[in-house]
């Protein structure tokens, strides 16, 4: 395999020469897609001092991990905490999910129509004033107060008592193993 110093006197069309002789050589499809990533590997494990830095510089910046590393530098400490709990691995994901965690800036766009035609359907429930941000995560068995004066629609319906569960356990086990209805 040919090395590349990233001399002046060294010439990287010669190297690239050299390299797509060698896969040649060994039978390597340089020009397949799927074999770009370890033609890329192998070639980087060959370049030598300057040149090797010089990669390894191209690789941390263009990595999508580091984009996202670089991109939560700018935010809140909250903002980044979500972030880390979302598990963004891509920029795209890291952005949107900045997006949606920051509060928009006050009157910064009207509310779009489909928006205001769903609050304005369900405008006896919901408060007058919208808050702005979203209540705090809880509990599964947890009740969201949306009004004050609101009563909720209904209760969940897997909500029993240890004794009535376990016997309710018990009675469909014996009709699945029975096959009845």
């Amino acid at each position: 395999m040919p090395t590349y110093h990233g001399h002046p006197h060294e010439s990287v069309d010669e190297f690239i020469f050299r390299a797509e002789l060698f896969k040649l050589g060994k039978c390597i499809d340089f020009t397949n897609p799927h074999n770009g990533p370890r033609v890329v590997a192998k070639l980087a494990a060959n370049f030598r001092d300057g040149a090797a830095s010089w990669y390894h510089a191209k690789v941390i910046v263009e990595h999508a991990l580091d984009q996202v590393g670089h991109f939560s530098d700018g935010l809140k400490s909250e903002t980044k905490k979500e972030m880390i709990y979302l598990r963004c691995s891509t920029l795209a994901e890291a952005i949107a999910a900045a997006q949606a965690y920051e509060p928009p800036a006050q009157g910064s766009s009207p509310i779009p129509e489909p928006v205001r035609l769903l609050l304005r359907e369900f405008k006896d429930v919901l408060p007058e004033q919208i808050p702005d941000q979203l209540p705090p995560e809880r509990a599964v068995d947890h009740v969201v107060i949306i009004r004050p004066d609101a009563v909720p629609a209904a209760r969940a319906p897997f909500q029993h008592y240890p004794v009535e569960r376990a016997a309710l356990e018990e009675y469909i086990k014996g009709l699945l193993q029975k096959g009845g209805d």
